[in-house]
């Protein structure tokens, strides 16, 4: 009779250490998505002008209470393919104030006009590109608890 008792019952010690493990994991889960950030990206119109090796790009005013000078800067130029040539990058200068919807704010391009794939882009007339600004985002626990 007492041996069927023993053969059914989880063993205290494996049974405190698996709650134990399993309440750890989850706070260090909790404490590593709090630490980690996810930029949000913002992606708004660019023109690069090659003849002084430099970029403005327009945001909608919408955005701007996200941004400020500083901020990373990836432009996908129109006329050259960024799975071919890369892209530009750069940082986020000060606004300058529009009247319409957008503000211009300017980019310092780190490598000129070369891009990230080390291709020099032709300096011809000015070209159109897709700027990605990268803000600094919410933790990944807001992330997923939105």
């Amino acid at each position: 009779m007492k041996n069927d008792s023993i053969i059914g019952a989880i063993p205290p010690g494996l049974l405190r250490r698996s709650i134990i493990v399993s309440a750890l994991t989850v706070i260090i889960v909790l404490l590593g998505s709090s630490i980690i950030r996810i930029p949000e990206v913002i992606r708004a119109s660019a023109i690069i002008y090659p003849a002084d090796s430099t970029a403005v790009v327009e945001v909608p005013r919408s955005s701007l209470t996200k941004m400020h000078a500083g901020l990373k800067v990836n432009i996908k130029l129109d006329s050259y393919p960024y799975e071919q040539y890369g892209v530009l990058a750069g940082t986020l200068g000060t606004r300058e104030e529009t009247t319409d919807s957008t503000v211009r704010m300017p980019v310092c391009l780190w490598n000129g006009l070369k891009t990230s794939y080390g291709k020099t882009v032709p300096a011809d007339s000015c070209i159109d590109g897709t700027a990605e600004i990268m803000t600094e985002g919410k933790s990944l626990l807001l992330h997923c608890l939105k």
